[in-house]
């Protein structure tokens, strides 16, 4: 395994990466004087990986427009990339990953995670829909390096890793080591959260007749039964407390398919089956928008989530008051309706949803006047 990170290969992918993900930064960043002296400092990089004298330096604290990142100096954010490579070509190998942890790659992302649900939505009358809060801000370094150890056998590996979780950061002259979560935006972090949630992966892969989709810290368990349900929730907290992490309340849902739920920015519905002339005797109408050219078949199913659809909306409607024209603004609204259409492959009923609002930006101009319609456009929607 240790071989498979001193490969010339592991290298040279890491460094490609390096330079695409890095190539916007700005011209006082570390990453242009790495680049400049990558060809005679590589040798003695790979040497002191070889002989595990390695370390890492400390993240540095950057202050942006509206927020404080941390950020891996260049050499440290190469090396973390060859140890994703090696460790999820060893995970890979081995099975050791989850098919349900639809984020890891090869496990088919969230657009597979998004129509799997869909499909199964109808089987199912009840779910478990919840997320952790805080997740990375929240994971201890114990904790992770004890499940690491059963399934990374190379000790030279876990140091390597150990080293990057519990690190440090500088800013202002000051050092402070940081005693729980991994960071964001590290290439090796996605990982280690699949890594971490690895025994709810287990334990719910021993309960029979449930459906379980994870997408790193949210997740959907869609259970047949309510006794079903009960013992889902019952083991998640068993798991969750072993790890010292929490559901989100806010973000938490059990109960009834039929009433809808919210993941991963859609809103999902049981989709109603029903001919042209014929409704499904004894059930209520689905809550999405009735429009008198709908066809019956969009009723229920996916749709974007309300919280997703607002935010966009609020986007759009800044983006105008920020003086941008009218050009900008739809070109904006282009860009959600493709990046909402691209994760699902039936397409139909979101956009309609979509293109409700689509075509007011087409017919009239955004002024402060239509902001209320907007809104009331989409809520019309559902």
């Amino acid at each position: 395994m240790y071989n498979t990170l001193l490969e010339p290969i592991t290298q040279d992918v890491a460094y490609t990466w390096l330079c695409k993900q890095r190539k916007h930064f700005p011209a006082s960043s570390d990453v242009w004087h790495f680049r400049a002296h990558y060809p005679e400092q590589r040798p003695a990089l790979v040497q002191s990986l070889a002989n595990g004298s390695y370390r890492f330096a400390p993240m540095n604290q950057v202050r942006l427009k509206e927020k404080t990142v941390h950020v891996w100096p260049a050499q440290e954010a190469l090396v973390l990339k060859m140890l994703s490579l090696s460790v999820f070509k060893h995970l890979d190998a081995a099975k050791e990953i989850s098919l349900n942890a639809y984020h890891i790659q090869n496990n088919g992302g969230i657009k597979r995670a998004i129509n799997r649900v869909q499909a199964k939505i109808n089987d199912y009358p009840f779910v478990f829909n919840t997320d952790v809060k805080g997740f990375y801000e929240n994971i201890q370094h114990d904790a992770l390096m004890e499940t690491l150890s059963t399934v990374i056998p190379d000790t030279r590996i876990l140091d390597l890793i150990e080293q990057s979780v519990r690190r440090s950061v500088t800013g202002g002259g000051l050092y402070r080591d940081i005693k729980k979560g991994i960071p964001r935006g590290s290439s090796l972090s996605p990982l280690l959260g699949a890594l971490v949630l690895r025994d709810l992966d287990i334990a719910m892969s021993r309960i029979k007749g449930i459906y379980y989709c994870r997408y790193m810290d949210d997740w959907t368990v869609l259970c047949p039964t309510r006794g079903k349900l009960r013992h889902v929730i019952k083991t998640t907290h068993k798991v969750l407390n072993r790890l010292a992490l929490t559901l989100h309340p806010d973000k938490t849902y059990l109960g009834k398919t039929a009433k809808g739920f919210e993941f991963l920015g859609y809103h999902f519905m049981p989709k109603e089956e029903q001919t042209e002339n014929e409704s499904p005797p004894g059930q209520p109408p689905a809550p999405s928008s009735p429009t008198t050219d709908a066809p019956p078949q969009s009723k229920g199913g996916l749709q974007v989530a309300k919280p997703t659809m607002m935010r966009a909306l609020t986007k759009l409607l800044q983006l105008y008051e920020q003086g941008k024209p009218i050009e900008a603004c739809r070109l904006y609204w282009q860009r959600f309706t493709r990046w909402a259409l691209s994760k699902i492959e039936n397409k139909r009923a979101i956009f309609e949803q979509l293109s409700k609002i689509e075509l007011l930006l087409y017919t009239t101009k955004l002024q402060k006047e239509i902001r209320h319609e907007i809104f009331n456009r989409f809520n019309a929607c559902g």
